[in-house]
């Protein structure tokens, strides 16, 4: 159990690292993306710590899951030329191209993982663990 904890502050702190590293924050609370991009999201350690040890058991094997099938699914995205952020930031705003700005709360979505997916005009939240990234990538943003 140790270990599997130490693994996932490791992965938490790689994943809040790259959304600062990509994305534009405010105050550490929003991520801030234009464009067509893909959005991982999950939760922050205190949220992690804030369940009991088997509620944690739990999200353990769901984060690994999530974890596991969108690193299958980033090469995809680099060969696409899609931008993609990682995430644990309270807010998610998109602006759109009309200029108009989306904001997704990600502790009020169905689920504690998940991805937002934007082409610019009509982003699209799939909240849960996904097994098959690339056919969902395909169809929205309409690859062959």
């Amino acid at each position: 159990m140790k270990n599997v904890q130490i693994i996932f502050l490791v992965v938490i702190s790689i994943t809040t690292f790259f959304s600062i590293c990509t994305g534009e924050e405010i105050n550490n609370k929003t991520l801030n993306v234009k464009g067509r991009c893909v959005i991982f999201f999950g939760l922050t350690q205190n949220e992690f710590d804030s369940y009991s040890e088997e509620g944690q058991d739990e999200i353990n094997e769901v984060i690994s899951d999530f974890y596991h099938y969108r690193n299958e699914a980033l090469p995809f995205l680099k060969d696409k030329g899609i931008n993609y952020y990682f995430t644990a930031m309270d807010k998610i705003k998109i602006k759109l191209q009309n200029n108009n700005t989306i904001t997704f709360e990600r502790k009020k979505l169905k689920h504690i993982v998940g991805v937002i997916l934007t082409d610019g005009k009509n982003p699209k939240v799939y909240s849960s663990v996904i097994t098959d990234y690339i056919n969902i990538f395909k169809e929205y943003f309409k690859f062959q």
